[in-house]
């Protein structure tokens, strides 16, 4: 299938779950903004491999993506029979395996300098590596359901028809459901979600093996050493 393809019948999907929660908010519920918010960021599509597409939300579809093309609020990345990797300027890492769409629901700057970066995941599987920086973090967001991924942190979420689940390989997510309920998944555990009752269940102990797993493994050996030992001055708190 397509990258256009792809993220059409995604779109489809979601207007049609909006309408069921009754029109819930395009924002989502991890974006925050604050007075004094601007857009000046600096983040950029990283790596590129096999068929990859991205909308500007500017009102001409679908385009081939392409190496280094900086990263816009709104705007949808979406991978067919390909990867990619989006890399942010405090050192975090978002990666995509085949047949994944996102959208950067929020990639603010606060006046205080951090930075508010929100990645609404549709469908598909990501991997987010964050930093042990002050600042350093990313929150993913899917319907009504926000996850913060705090710094020094790696993450895998996966979203099918058939099931989500989050999985925690290193640090801390925080997992807060549309009931206000906050879970904590820490280091070697699993957050699965019961599709069927619209929540979250109980943390499992363990990660099950993927095998998108071994080219993240690749991607981290690949970046690892180019990663800056200090942070920007954006983040710099």
């Amino acid at each position: 299938m397509s990258a256009h393809a792809v993220g059409t019948a995604v779109d489809d999907a979601v207007q049609q779950q909006r309408a069921a929660d009754g029109g819930a908010s395009a924002a989502g519920p991890c974006v925050v903004t604050q007075d004094g918010d601007t857009r000046v960021r600096s983040v950029v599509i990283s790596h590129i491999q096999g068929e990859v597409g991205f909308d500007r939300g500017k009102g001409r579809g679908m385009e081939p993506a392409i190496q280094s093309v900086p990263v816009i609020q709104g705007m949808k990345l979406i991978t067919a029979d390909g990867y990619a990797e989006v890399g942010f300027e405090d050192g975090t890492y978002l990666r995509l395996t085949p047949s994944t769409v996102i959208a950067f629901d929020q990639l603010g700057l606060h006046k205080t300098g951090a930075l508010a970066t929100v990645v609404g995941v549709r469908l598909g599987t990501v991997y987010v590596v964050t930093r042990d920086w002050k600042g350093s973090g990313i929150r993913l967001q899917m319907g009504k359901t926000c996850i913060t991924v705090s710094r020094s942190t790696h993450v895998r979420l996966e979203i099918t028809p058939a099931r989500i689940e989050l999985a925690v390989f290193k640090g801390t997510a925080s997992v807060e459901g549309p009931a206000g309920h906050i879970v904590e998944v820490k280091k070697s555990q699993s957050l699965p979600f019961h599709l069927s009752e619209g929540g979250m269940a109980t943390i499992v102990p363990g990660i099950e093996v993927r095998p998108s797993d071994d080219w993240e493994k690749k991607a981290m050996k690949l970046h690892e050493p180019h990663v800056s030992r200090r942070p920007p001055p954006s983040v710099w708190h």
